[in-house]
């Protein structure tokens, strides 16, 4: 991932590991503001449209320029998207999760390791849910679902989240809804 460089991705500059621990520690790039998890959390109200819709921006074209190198990030939450000084501005990080999607393998992959990610998690679907943490401010999109398991039965069982009370219809029904169907081949891609 070092070799991925531009201004929306968090700058990744070295991969060590603790040999007492074993932890694979990295060194990335200093973002002021640190993840938007904490940031929405801290902040007094929730970003108007206009700042959601520019976030929203930011994201979508970082999992592009990472879909155009045949990159998978494969963790996308709002915990590791890290906000600018000014506020304004994402980039994305943690990319412990991302793989190299060889062309040769992929329908082999798609068949058995997305199937061990967490529904949540995978490209449009966790842009969805992105969407949604923010308006709800941080706050746990799955609320009354304990584990992983309560939540993928909910999903399989064709659960939509409904539209975040401070969010506009146009919003969701344009960009958050999209990213929350069922069928693989109903939702945009980056």
């Amino acid at each position: 991932m070092k070799t991925l460089r531009n201004n929306y991705i968090a700058a990744l500059y070295r991969v060590a590991q603790d040999f007492q621990t074993n932890e694979i520690l990295i060194v990335t790039e200093l973002i002021k503001n640190g993840d938007l998890k904490n940031w929405l959390r801290s902040s007094k109200n929730i970003p108007d449209e206009k700042i959601v819709i520019s976030f929203a921006y930011d994201i979508c074209r970082e999992m592009s320029f990472l879909e155009q190198r045949v990159r998978v990030h494969r963790n996308l939450a709002y915990r590791n998207l890290l906000i600018s000084a000014e506020g304004n501005t994402i980039k994305i990080a943690a990319f412990g999760l991302s793989a190299l999607v060889n062309k040769d393998d992929f329908a082999q992959r798609k068949k058995t390791d997305l199937k061990k990610l967490p529904s949540r998690w995978t490209a449009a679907e966790s842009f969805g849910i992105v969407l949604i943490e923010i308006w709800l401010k941080g706050d746990d999109p799955y609320p009354d679902e304990k584990d992983f398991a309560s939540i993928r039965t909910l999903v399989l069982n064709g659960y939509i989240h409904k539209k975040p009370l401070k969010c506009s219809n146009q919003f969701y029904n344009q960009l958050i809804l999209p990213c929350l169907w069922y069928e693989p081949n109903q939702r945009p891609n980056f």
